[in-house]
């Protein structure tokens, strides 16, 4: 009985050792994971500011304002006959396609 109770405390001794090198393991895994989020957090502002810095910003108007301003009127008095501004709508969709183009032919 004192052999088995020997191996036992031999056995009971190693799972606390294996347990504690898994914790400094882990603790050490943890620690280099947070290093490298930081760097990588860091290196990831730098290439923001980075590229902040060359790029310019497109100045951006609005397009057909007028159509839109119309076509929003006309559902507004027509709740109940939308038809009616289907004129509008396509002159409006139609300006929009327009300004597409121009936008990629000389954009």
């Amino acid at each position: 009985m004192q052999r088995e109770d020997r191996q036992l405390k031999k056995k009971e001794d190693e799972l606390k050792h294996l347990e504690q090198f898994y914790k400094e393991q882990l603790q050490l895994m943890e620690k280099k994971n947070t290093e490298i989020y930081q760097q990588t957090a860091h290196m990831y502002e730098q290439q923001a500011l980075q590229t902040q810095a060359t790029v310019k910003p497109r100045p951006v108007s609005p397009v057909c304002s007028e159509l839109q301003s119309q076509v929003l009127s006309c559902y507004r008095l027509n709740t109940q006959q939308t038809l009616r501004c289907s004129q509008l709508a396509k002159d409006y969709i139609n300006c929009i396609n327009s300004s597409k183009k121009n936008l990629v032919n000389h954009g």
